[in-house]
């Protein structure tokens, strides 16, 4: 029964189940039956992830866990984590127990079969062939076989197994048919079929999920153990404070730990936050294309008030009275009030400063906002880690970059802090300073090459403009936008070479365009020390955003 529902639902699409080599659905076929079920278009505000926040996941006490849950609470929370091997080591004793429940124990197989997929797909086959028949008809774990599919190389077989489920998801409801066309299109691409792939990321909701995750990657060294070829996308969610809530791998360039090292280094918390703009429309659950860095990557942190909360004894936040007092009082009607408000509260100095750096970035560099952060620079000698960060990305857009320079020296030298942190303030540091023996001293404390682009006498890449002839005219009809986090070379020409995407959302749609962006429009020449040289490792930002009518003519 379940092959004939399998084949049934090929068919419909056009797709043989017998056939050797299965050929595309039929789009006209796929988008009736999504009029038919009002599924189309899949474009809209997405429920929050119901994840609560990774904070919590942390803290969160076993209070109120009744004793029966905390083993699957455990493993729950391993994986949110990005503790991986945990995770699979708590999952498979549970599957393990005979005191678990039976539904228990499906849950850890499915888990096991989700966590072996990239890291060992032997595994995860052969749990997934412990999975019992009736589960084996759910389209969570077609998914799944899809999945292992595409680790095979099998990525035609994935898109005719995805392109069958299309009924079922839709049948379960507007998010689960999210999840699937998102998935089915990066099978598509991976399968080398473009046009299909941008047809169904426009059916997705992927459309209007045009920010940009800027989370810490891992460094592409042997240290790390990843090579400049290594990639993989992942499934991605997001609180409602834009922060990761969870990353699990679905597909790698290869098996092994790799991609779970790229997933738990952008769940690392603390300072390698994530940053996503979260606008209407934008859904909280995406597939984002990951690799690795040249060099230590620290973003510009997120702030939002109730990352501060404290938790309760069950594990809900609870806002501290100072923040209570400062949240209750008359909304601001300025800027110069709002400003002159979180100067005179009773906020602790380090939420002070990550509270500043956010209205920096809303407000640009007003004279009231900068100055309160170069008083807050002579104040902070005992700041932690993420709030110097905050506040030297707050003195570098007041155009104060030594101010800067200076508080991520700070950081470079704290011996309590762990080394990769050191070693990325300090690649910061270098990037920023003007003074030669500092940026000479940052360099090495983040072992930079002498020719890294970090150490140019601007970072900003100038000459670059994404214009509407560049965007690709399949993902323009379909009204699909997106950011890339990019690294390539830079010769003394401006020329750019070695274009690798190391974020990219949608996942692998915009991977073409951006090397073609490149190549067709040189940024200017890179400097340093006021004359032109070549370098390697830039990174930059580029959003791929389609304007208003008015404003293309």
């Amino acid at each position: 029964m379940l092959r004939a529902g399998i084949a049934a639902g090929l068919l419909l699409l056009g797709v043989s189940a017998g056939a050797e080599a299965p050929v595309m659905p039929d789009l006209g076929a796929v988008e009736a039956m999504m009029r038919e079920t009002g599924h189309l278009p899949l474009r809209g505000l997405a429920p929050p992830d119901p994840v609560v926040a990774r904070l919590t996941w942390q803290k969160m006490p076993m209070a109120g866990v009744p004793a029966a849950r905390r083993p699957i609470r455990d493993a729950i929370r391993a994986e949110r984590l990005g503790e991986f091997d945990a995770a699979r080591k708590a999952w498979a004793a549970i599957a393990a127990d005979p005191k678990a429940s039976q539904p228990d124990r499906e849950e850890a197989l499915l888990a096991a079969v989700r966590l072996g997929v990239t890291h060992d797909p032997a595994a995860a086959r052969a749990a997934l062939a412990a999975v019992p028949p009736a589960l084996r008809q759910g389209t969570g774990v077609r998914m799944l076989e899809a999945r292992l599919l595409l680790m095979d190389g099998k990525y035609p077989d994935a898109v005719a197994l995805l392109s069958g489920e299309i009924p079922a998801a839709m049948r379960l409801g507007r998010i689960p048919a999210m999840q699937l066309m998102t998935e089915l299109s990066m099978a598509a691409m991976l399968a080398g079929d473009r046009s299909f792939a941008e047809q169904i990321a426009g059916w997705s909701g992927e459309a209007l999920a045009s920010g940009l995750l800027q989370p810490a990657l891992p460094r592409c060294s042997p240290e790390e153990e990843l090579l400049p070829g290594d990639s993989a996308v992942v499934d991605v969610g997001l609180d409602i404070l834009g922060q990761l809530s969870r990353a699990t791998p679905v597909w790698a360039s290869r098996p092994g730990p790799m991609a779970e090292r790229l997933a738990a280094r952008a769940l690392d918390g603390n300072s390698n936050s994530a940053q996503m703009d979260l606008r209407s429309g934008t859904p909280l659950r995406i597939l984002v294309q990951l690799a690795c860095a040249p060099h230590d990557i620290v973003p510009d942190p997120l702030m939002a008030a109730s990352a501060f909360a404290e938790l309760g004894a069950d594990g809900t936040p609870r806002q501290s009275e100072a923040m209570r007092t400062f949240l209750s009082a008359p909304r601001p009607t300025s800027p110069e009030q709002a400003l002159a408000r979180l100067q005179d509260s009773a906020l602790p100095l380090d939420v002070k400063t990550q509270m500043l750096a956010q209205a920096v970035t809303m407000m640009g560099d007003r004279p009231d906002s900068c100055g309160f952060a170069e008083r807050l620079a002579g104040a902070g000698s005992t700041l932690a880690f993420e709030s110097r960060l905050a506040l030297a990305v707050a003195l570098a857009r007041c155009k104060s970059p030594e101010a800067a320079a200076s508080q991520l020296k700070l950081a470079a030298d704290d011996t309590t802090l762990p080394e990769a942190d050191r070693r990325a303030a300090a690649a910061r540091a270098a990037g920023l300073t003007r003074d030669p023996a500092l940026r000479a001293r940052m360099a090495a404390a983040a072992l930079l090459p002498a020719d890294s682009c970090l150490l140019l006498d601007d970072l900003t890449l100038k000459g670059l403009v994404v214009e509407q002839e560049d965007f690709p005219i399949g993902l323009r009809k379909q009204s699909v936008e997106g950011g890339m986090l990019t690294t390539f070379d830079r010769a003394a020409s401006g020329a750019t070479s070695a274009v690798r995407t190391m974020v990219g959302q949608p996942s692998l749609l915009f991977d073409d365009a951006n090397r073609a962006l490149l190549k067709r429009h040189t940024p200017l020449p890179p400097q340093r020390d006021g004359r032109a040289v070549a370098c390697k490792g830039h990174v930059a930002s580029i959003r791929w955003q389609l304007q208003e009518p008015d404003q293309a003519e």
